[in-house]
């Protein structure tokens, strides 16, 4: 699970040689915290788009942060 605090990133699969982009994500997106909670395989990648810094979160770390923040859940 990664936060991003600066910079732009698309989130795109490739299927059948076609690329499709489903988002362009700005600071403050959350980018793979359905999988961490859900325990679900990542469904698409992730490219740099603009120079990005994140802060980056395991997976218990991610469930302990939400524990202590209730508010961030929502």
């Amino acid at each position: 699970m990664v936060f991003l605090l600066e910079g732009t990133v698309e989130t795109y699969v490739v299927r059948d040689g076609v690329e499709r982009v489903f988002a362009t994500l700005e600071p403050r997106a959350m980018i793979g915290e359905l999988a961490v909670l859900g325990e679900a395989p990542r469904a698409a990648s992730v490219r740099v788009v603009e120079q990005a810094t994140v802060l980056k979160w395991s997976d218990q770390g991610f469930r302990r942060l939400l524990l202590r923040i209730p508010r961030l859940s929502r």
